[in-house]
């Protein structure tokens, strides 16, 4: 008797389920002290309570000023946040529990889609397992626990699919129409969900087709959804929603592409980290070795599970096959955008891949492993990676248990607000990240406003930041009703204007010279006696 048959008829051992129970348990607390430990109030985070405010202040008609990245998350994630916001308050500490709530909810529908395969008790077993994530799966690389990421369109991307799943059971149109509904709301907020979702489930509807399933017509259903949600996403619901950019993609040079390969590797080694203590740290760089076993594992299960789906098509329910198509097209259409894109990669991009960390156990679920003559060795191997990668995030959590207190918390706002405030400096200009300048004025209610800026190298002058910010806050009319003591706050990353004596030269001849310089950590703080002006754009 298999694996999933004893779960099914209810001989599944009690103690076993205790462990699951008791692990859940653990992996819930975990998590929670983690995302806690490693995020707090910055520049992206800020962004919904951005919204939320410009909304209360201008109108509904805020969203269409505000000015948008590709990925917008104006569907997906500003309305739960406006709930949150109405019901706790717009406070750092609610917009971080967000993610942890977005990570929670990605986990129980893995084990809902699991479990509606496998078993109620193994679909809570892989819950489990994947509450354990470490660190760089949930800080900064995977970003599985950031209030602001791909999580949410992760989200709303399963549920997209657990409707669809259901609806190759009861061919209920309601299913259909609610998937539909689920994956535009992920795709038009974020197109990461484009190449995460639709392009794989589109594919895994029409391969059913052509190797001729016995009932075609709820995967012709299917693939319409998905076409009229596409039509819907590309030309942003008709006009509608034109106030969101549109996406643009460019193709990297061949050594480019041998680099973004080598970048693609290392993720997979963030989210399917099953080497204790190899790597422990977000954004950390892994090893060589932790990478060629971490890949050579992956793609050893992936082309496993991939044969059994194969070799035992005909035996598999069309639920089933769709779930393992659509995991296997999503995992390695991502790894191909990825590899030829031309954008610039770094392991902070690692978020891009966060689909495997879903779809990896959902292919296993769906492939004939765990019964059959196999069943043992299965069941042996996948409690082996299972308890590898539990023992991995462990390893890797371990300094939560210890630290009371989150360690970014407000990432040194308060700190430089009352450094800018001894010289009565209330209003300023500074580099988004290094300063933190969105949120600012939502940290400090009110106290400190810092409007992030860049630095152009090609006319050499410092200009408003394009997106994530509204055209209003750099017009004359509103600088002129500020202070008119400001600063313009220099980094030291030569990727902004160079090094500080060019800053520094460039920042004169567009303003002046300062009536102050004075050094604030790695920054440099410009004084000016007078308002600064910059180009509108």
């Amino acid at each position: 008797m298999s694996l999933s048959t004893r779960v099914r008829t209810g001989t599944f051992q009690p103690m076993m389920r205790v462990a699951i129970v008791l692990g859940i348990a653990i992996g819930l607390v975990q998590s929670l002290k983690l995302v806690f430990h490693l995020w707090g109030a910055d520049s992206d985070v800020a962004d919904p309570v951005l919204l939320w405010n410009g909304v209360h202040r201008y109108g509904l008609q805020f969203v269409t000023m505000w000015r948008y990245t590709q990925d917008n998350w104006l569907l997906s994630l500003m309305p739960f946040d406006a709930v949150m916001f109405a019901l706790f308050g717009d406070r750092p500490v609610v917009v971080v529990a967000t993610g942890l709530l977005f990570f929670w909810a990605i986990v129980l529908l893995v084990g809902v889609l699991i479990g509606r395969e496998r078993g109620g008790w193994i679909g809570a077993g892989a819950a489990m397992v994947l509450l354990f994530a470490g660190e760089p799966t949930i800080g900064n690389g995977g970003f599985l626990g950031y209030p602001v990421s791909h999580g949410i369109s992760l989200v709303w991307g399963l549920i997209g699919l657990l409707l669809t799943v259901s609806y190759l059971d009861r061919r209920r149109p309601i299913l259909l129409a609610g998937a539909g509904v689920c994956l535009f709301v992920a795709a038009v907020s974020d197109p990461w969900a484009d190449a995460a979702f639709m392009i794989p489930m589109l594919l895994a509807a029409l391969s059913l087709i052509v190797i001729g399933r016995a009932d075609r017509r709820p995967l012709i259903a299917i693939v319409a959804m998905l076409l009229v949600v596409g039509l819907l996403v590309q030309t942003r619901l008709f006009g509608a929603l034109g106030f969101l950019p549109g996406v643009s993609h460019s193709v990297g040079t061949p050594s480019q592409m041998i680099e973004n390969a080598a970048f693609a590797a290392r993720y997979i080694a963030v989210f399917f980290n099953i080497l204790p203590g190899l790597l422990t740290v977000s954004g950390q760089t892994p090893a060589t070795p932790a990478v060629t076993i971490d890949c050579v594992i992956f793609f050893a299960l992936v082309l496993l599970c991939l044969f059994r789906v194969i070799r035992n098509g005909s035996i598999n329910t069309a639920r089933c096959q769709f779930i393992a198509i659509t995991a296997l097209a999503s995992m390695f259409v991502m790894l191909a955008a990825l590899i030829v894109t031309g954008f610039q990669q770094g392991m902070v991009t690692a978020r891009y891949l966060s689909n495997i960390f879903v779809f990896v156990p959902l292919l296993i679920a769906a492939s004939p492993a765990g019964s059959g003559p196999n069943a043992r060795f299965d069941r042996g191997a996948l409690l082996v990676l299972a308890g590898l990668f539990i023992t991995s995030g462990l390893v890797s959590d371990r300094v939560v248990w210890n630290n009371r207190t989150p360690t970014r918390a407000l990432n040194g706002i308060p700190q430089m607000a009352a450094f800018l405030a001894a010289r009565h400096i209330t209003f300023g200009y500074g580099p988004y990240w290094w300063t933190q300048a969105n949120a600012t004025g939502w940290v400090t209610h009110g106290k400190l406003t810092i409007r992030p800026i860049d630095f152009n190298p090609s006319e050499g002058k410092f200009v408003p930041k394009p997106v994530q910010t509204l055209p209003n806050w750099y017009t004359k009319p509103a600088i002129a009703r500020e202070p008119s003591r400001m600063a313009l706050i220099l980094s030291p990353s030569p990727g902004d204007c160079g090094a500080a004596t060019t800053c520094l030269a460039a920042a004169t001849a567009q303003f002046g010279p300062p009536a102050q310089i004075v050094p604030y950590g790695p920054l440099t703080v410009l004084i000016y006696n007078h308002h600064l002006y910059l180009a509108p754009r």
